[in-house]
């Protein structure tokens, strides 16, 4: 049972909501609903916001996606955030016409300046190594609007299909176990969103604390987004994330990263120092779906890679008895 939390502070029942704080709730954000209804839907225009960082060449196959993926006259700017990139990345970005500024600090900054930058009231945060389909954008402006509670969801993702394998196997077997029975599923608060196919409302994000994470800035945004009232909502909207680039850049330290910007966004916490054993049992439940044992392999290597990043952020953090 999904919950969601009104104005008055408290999680309330989506069965509940609509008596409880219908009143003082409902009006107000049905009225900035149908204000942004001008014709072409909820979204009438966005900005795209894009972190890179030596992100060549995945990152234009991710541009010259978008000519199919957006219509025409919907992005009003595309904003690529670089950490000084020497690939060839910025003159990339200058060939799509991108607007360009630059952050050597942390994604999260990064993340920030492109929010602060931005003028629209919707953005779609892309990852630089994301090929987004044809019609993606109106694919997720259709789910939004039917919608259950369409008037207050503030943010809206899409699934990732890796390009190479065991991971492509993989996530789509996974969206087949989880969406089997549904189309959306409603976060609560604790949970992570991803920012990297993604529609979402810029000013509850604007003043997130999120400077000092290179990694899971996305939980400190979701976080964000429901404690401001919005609903936000995952849809089995697919796209390709060129993986097979990133992996032959960082291989597994790709999740290494990620298990110490988690630690460092929600501190040391059991549900995180035990989260690499899930990939020892996903491993085990792939190689018995798939009768093969690669896959077994290589979430054992996401395991250990997972462990020593743990190890070396606790460190860090300068446990003290």
């Amino acid at each position: 049972m999904p919950y969601i939390r009104g104005v008055d502070g408290k999680l309330h029942k989506y069965e509940e909501y609509e008596e409880e704080v219908k009143p003082y709730l409902k009006a107000q954000m049905y009225d900035e609903w149908r204000s942004q209804k001008k014709g072409k839907g909820m979204i009438d225009e966005l900005t795209i916001i894009i972190p890179t960082w030596n992100s060549m060449p995945e990152f234009e196959k991710c541009l010259d996606s978008f000519k199919h993926a957006f219509p025409e006259d919907i992005v009003k700017d595309i904003i690529v955030i670089d950490k000084n990139s020497t690939d060839g990345t910025i003159e990339t970005a200058e060939k799509y016409g991108c607007k360009i500024l630059y952050d050597d600090t942390t994604l999260g900054s990064a993340r920030l300046k492109g929010l602060r930058e931005a003028k629209t009231d919707w953005i779609a945060f892309i990852d630089s190594d994301i090929e987004l389909p044809e019609g993606w954008f109106s694919k997720m402006l259709n789910l939004l609007e039917k919608a259950p509670y369409s008037y207050r969801i503030g943010w809206i993702y899409g699934r990732t299909i890796d390009d190479r394998e065991p991971l492509k196997s993989e996530k789509l077997y996974k969206l087949q176990i989880e969406f089997k029975n549904r189309t959306y599923r409603f976060l609560k608060e604790g949970d992570r969103a991803y920012t990297n196919n993604t529609l979402c409302l810029r000013k509850p994000l604007l003043n997130a604390k999120i400077e000092h994470l290179n990694a899971w800035e996305d939980w400190v945004l979701t976080q964000e987004m429901l404690k401001a009232g919005y609903a936000v909502v995952e849809v089995p909207v697919t796209c390709t994330h060129l993986r097979s680039h990133t992996y032959s850049k960082f291989g597994v330290m790709t999740e290494a990263w990620g298990i110490a910007g988690e630690l460092k966004a929600k501190g040391i916490n059991p549900y995180t120092l035990l989260r690499p054993f899930w990939f020892l049992y996903w491993g085990t439940r792939c190689t018995f779906h798939f009768k093969d044992l690669t896959h077994f392999k290589f979430n054992t290597q996401i395991f250990f890679s997972m462990i020593k990043a743990i190890i070396n952020q606790s460190k860090a953090f300068e446990w003290r008895r």
